[in-house]
């Protein structure tokens, strides 16, 4: 009998794989509603034409664009991790407004997606705030020595370089 290990599911795996699905949909779709011509989109979507007159398109799609990158580089820098628990609040909420939007058009599949998003969105937002955050890193904390590009000499107080 042979014994395989299997991989186990951590918390922290699910976390980092939905918030890349949450980076990479925003990312595209926020893409989209910022550069993609307004009646394309309207051909495409029910919901531009009634919303474009109070909200302006671009603006959703630059704020997309932002939250979707807001939700994974900080967390992979370890600079500020916990701005990504707030850009996944911030798209589960544009999530939330399109769960509204596609059942007010009777948009089921897209409502369907949305609300799928609106949950992977507050998913993330709890886990990287409370269930498994990631540590900031500290400037001090990192060590430079695990940075191949970078030449470190040692300087002592009077700044006469020492280990050339």
């Amino acid at each position: 009998m042979s014994s395989t290990a299997r991989p186990r599911v951590t918390l922290d795996g699910a976390l980092w794989v939905s918030q890349c699905i949450l980076a990479f949909w925003f990312s595209w779709i926020g893409a989209l509603r910022a550069l993609v011509p307004i009646h394309d989109l309207e051909s495409s979507s029910g919901w531009i034409d009634s919303i474009a007159a109070q909200i302006p398109v671009r603006t959703v799609g630059a704020i997309e664009l932002i939250l979707s990158l807001l939700v994974i580089v900080p967390s992979m820098t370890r600079f500020w991790p916990r701005l990504a628990s707030l850009a996944a609040i911030g798209l589960a909420a544009f999530s939330a407004c399109g769960v509204a939007a596609h059942l007010e058009h009777g948009e089921w599949s897209r409502f369907v997606g949305a609300l799928l998003l609106t949950a992977l969105g507050f998913f993330v937002a709890w886990g990287r705030f409370a269930a498994a955050p990631i540590p900031f890193m500290r400037w001090t904390d990192e060590d430079p020595g695990d940075w191949p590009a970078v030449a470190h000499r040692a300087v002592n107080v009077s700044g006469m370089e020492h280990g050339l």
